[in-house]
């Protein structure tokens, strides 16, 4: 099981080794049109890769809004919402959306935190998911 989320991680890190920096502007700039995705909010999201800047949140509801998202092919939605903070052994990704930090970016403890699930089946968005823990 542990085997197998390894292996999709370095599946997913290779995918985006091979696409240059000139490849993934265009893929985000045309396609994200295409797919009805706001570049600036998407920056926000991947630049806040822990959710302790709390930029993500702004961003969630319209995830679940755009139904273009959904079927959205797995390698394509990893260009635009960058690399998830979790990958459970299904393939599915997790991305923390609001966490509590300390003044190093890290994780508090014991401290709640809402993160979002992107369902996969057959390598293309199905659903997402968010939680409170």
């Amino acid at each position: 099981m542990i085997r197998k989320a390894i292996l999709m991680s370095f599946f997913l890190f290779a995918i985006m080794s091979c696409l240059s920096a000139q490849d993934i502007g265009y893929i985000r700039k045309y396609l994200g049109k295409y797919y009805l995705l706001n570049e600036k909010k998407l920056s926000d999201w991947r630049n806040d890769s822990t959710g302790c800047n709390r930029k993500r949140i702004g961003y969630l509801e319209g995830i679940f809004d755009n139904k273009m998202l959904i079927g959205m092919p797995k390698s394509l939605f990893l260009v635009f919402f960058g690399k998830p903070n979790l990958i459970t052994k299904e393939g599915d990704f997790t991305y923390f959306v609001t966490i509590e930090c300390d003044k190093n970016k890290k994780q508090i403890p014991d401290k709640d935190y809402y993160y979002l699930i992107v369902v996969f089946k057959d390598n293309k968005v199905e659903l997402f998911v968010d939680r409170v823990t």
